[in-house]
């Protein structure tokens, strides 16, 4: 210590013994104590939140649950089902009006897509892809509005083209 009362910036922290295991001890719990969801799993618990009736379309919450903490073949399937879902008014088991669950998938799909937009891209190609060989035009009643917007959304970026949020 200085006579000015400053700390010397020569001077190195050097914790007894006690406080550096508390610290670390801290640390393993916080943060390290949520190791990668796998598999079966993560759809699972993904699923679920999505048709919780508490549901809060919280981006932030969801990248960090279901796209950052999961194994990246979790986090796939994830986002593959995220699609599908999004993309067609799909039954969720009667647990929530499948309007509203598809409304949601796609609140999800954009979320993965501000972390990943080449995965949720693919994703969605290949379901709007799918999905239009088989029920014909996306116009088709098969197809729920938010999925037509998403698919239409994904497209326009895709082409360049500004997105209507952007273009206002």
């Amino acid at each position: 210590m200085r006579a000015s009362g400053t700390a010397d910036p020569r001077d190195v922290y050097e914790p007894r013994p006690e406080v550096a295991r508390g610290h670390l001890a801290v640390a393993l719990t916080t943060l390290l104590i949520h190791p990668p969801t796998q598999g079966r799993k993560a759809g699972d618990e993904f699923a679920t939140y999505i048709c919780d009736p508490l549901f809060v379309p919280a981006a932030a919450h969801i990248q960090a649950t279901f796209f950052d903490r999961v194994r990246s073949a979790a986090r796939r399937q994830v986002v593959m089902f995220a699609a599908k879902h999004a993309l067609l008014e799909l039954d969720p088991g009667g647990r929530l009006p499948a309007a509203e669950h598809a409304d949601r998938m796609a609140v999800a799909l954009s979320a993965f897509a501000n972390r990943d937009r080449a995965l949720v891209g693919t994703a969605v190609e290949q379901h709007g892809e799918r999905f239009q060989r088989s029920t014909g035009t996306p116009s088709s009643g098969l197809w729920s509005g938010s999925g037509r917007r998403l698919l239409l959304e994904h497209r326009r970026l895709a082409l360049g083209w500004p997105s209507r949020r952007n273009a206002r």
